[in-house]
């Protein structure tokens, strides 16, 4: 059962006798309400509330449930001294009066340091019962996802001397010294009301209200005053254990979210330390496989299709972060790939920017722009092939890393904003698709990113990054495995709200 389930379930059983036992001793809410009755007319002789419009009896049919025999049903306003709506505030920088709005009005409390103020030279035409008081009940009664909130006021929360409400917020307040506020507030809380506030509630659905007389003739299950303290002191006891409860329930919540994309990443780690398949003798070494990769690198050179560069240096032990099997070899990205080189587009090209990546699924997205040269992006510049990997190196799209599966209509031109990795032949560029999304990788360009606003990496200090290579038919066996895996990933349930 979820925290909110459990405390709705509690604020039913307190309203309907079934939190507490009743006691034989207590005085019934009958003498409870006759003794209100007299303390209502003792105000109203005195001038010190309104009569307002007579209440009706509560019918049997509007009685939601059972209540015990000790109990009454009644309506709001025949246990209440003041119910009405706040004043609609002229504001004021001046902090003097606050005034209490919907935004103040939480599930966690009254929380006053989102009130704004009134001007106080409008105070004079707030009367003494727009003050609040403490044990103010104070409704929202207006507003689409707003309404029905409610809180009890305590003078404590503010040190200023008054505080008032504005013109969405319904003011109720009980009559002193017999009705509990914290009652009355376990029942306005609770699922009874919640459930079947919209449907009091009248106007559109961009303003839904609820009127001050329906207010009033809210029902009330009524117990006992001696009973109704024995609510309060169960259900004071109780919160903070719900509380506790919807902590942990929290927490679960959140590593069931994190729980998929932990799983991915544990995968990707498995696979680049060499724990996700076996090594075989038969695949021979990653040192074989890197004597054939400097060949061909070197033939490309001789041939002019790729610029010899700058020697990257040897791994350190130093390096390393972490043991590989015997037959792979720490490598340097820059050791294993290489590009195609830049270029000004001259005819019409297909543009891959770094939001043209589906970075869910590794491979390019449905947005892709085929531009003339004339309205080329001053970044559109770097020559892209099929087979190429290429890296976004700048936040927030550090993960926007995608394989090149096809080769385009037009040519395809990349940003600047992306590295261009083309394997060298014995480095499946699928593995090193996973090898770049791996958590050690990822860290590694997050080290070493550059700049406040728009962080980056350079190509230099990316090619820089280890690769944990394995020889060609292990690498084979890891993406198959890689990809198995990933697909039960995909099967976790979502859970559901």
């Amino acid at each position: 059962m979820k925290a909110s389930d459990l405390k709705a379930s509690i604020l039913q059983l307190a309203v309907s006798g079934k939190l507490v036992r009743q006691d034989p001793h207590d005085e019934p809410a009958s003498v409870l309400l006759n003794r209100i009755k007299k303390e209502r007319e003792a105000l109203l002789k005195a001038g010190k509330i309104k009569e307002g419009k007579p209440l009706s009896p509560v019918s049997e049919e509007e009685k939601p449930f059972s209540i015990p025999a000790s109990w009454e049903w009644v309506r709001l306003g025949d246990i209440c001294e003041y119910i009405h709506r706040g004043k609609s505030p002229i504001y004021s920088y001046i902090k003097e009066i606050p005034v209490v709005a919907q935004k103040c009005i939480q599930w966690s409390g009254i929380q006053m340091d989102k009130a704004l103020f009134i001007d106080p030279d409008s105070f004079n035409k707030y009367t003494e019962e727009r003050y609040l008081r403490t044990n103010d009940l104070l409704w929202n009664s207006t507003g689409l996802g707003t309404l029905g909130r409610i809180g009890i006021y305590d003078e404590r929360l503010t040190p200023y001397k008054f505080a008032v409400a504005d013109s969405h917020v319904t003011v109720i307040r009980p009559i002193k010294n017999q009705i509990n506020s914290l009652y009355l507030y376990s029942w306005f809380a609770g699922p009874s009301v919640q459930n079947t506030i919209n449907d009091k509630s009248t106007g559109s659905t961009k303003q839904t209200e609820l009127a001050t007389q329906t207010i009033k003739e809210h029902i009330v299950p009524l117990p006992p005053l001696a009973e109704q303290q024995r609510i309060v002191a169960r259900i004071e006891e109780l919160m903070p254990l719900i509380e506790a409860y919807n902590r942990e329930e929290q927490k679960l919540t959140a590593l069931e979210a994190e729980f998929p994309g932990a799983l991915r990443q544990s995968i990707l780690q498995y696979a680049v330390q060499g724990k996700l398949v076996s090594q075989k003798a038969e695949d021979g070494t990653a040192a074989e496989l890197l004597a054939k990769i400097k060949k061909e690198r070197e033939g490309l050179v001789k041939a002019g299709k790729i610029k010899k560069g700058t020697p990257l240096p040897p791994v350190s032990e130093e390096e390393k972060p972490f043991e590989i099997p015997a037959s792979w070899e720490w490598v340097r990205l820059g050791d294993v790939t290489h590009n195609f080189g830049q270029k000004k587009p001259e005819t019409q090209f297909t543009y891959i920017d770094v939001g043209s990546i589906d970075n869910k699924n590794g491979c390019l997205g449905s947005n892709l722009q085929v531009i003339l040269p004339k309205d080329a992006p001053s970044r559109a510049r770097k020559i892209v092939k099929k087979g190429t990997v290429i890296y976004s190196t700048v936040r927030p799209y550090l993960l926007n890393i995608c394989i090149i599966e096809s080769e385009p209509e037009k040519e395809f031109i990349a940003s600047t904003a992306f590295c261009i990795l083309a394997p060298f032949s014995g480095f499946l560029n699928t593995y090193l698709y996973y090898c770049l999304r791996s958590p050690v990788f990822t860290e590694y360009v997050s080290n070493e990113m550059m700049g406040m606003a728009y962080p980056a990496i350079s190509d230099k200090e990316l090619l820089a990054g280890l690769i944990p290579l394995p020889p060609l038919a292990e690498q084979q066996r890891i993406v198959e495995r890689v990809q198995e895996l990933m697909g039960l990933c995909d099967r976790i349930p979502k859970k559901v709200k």
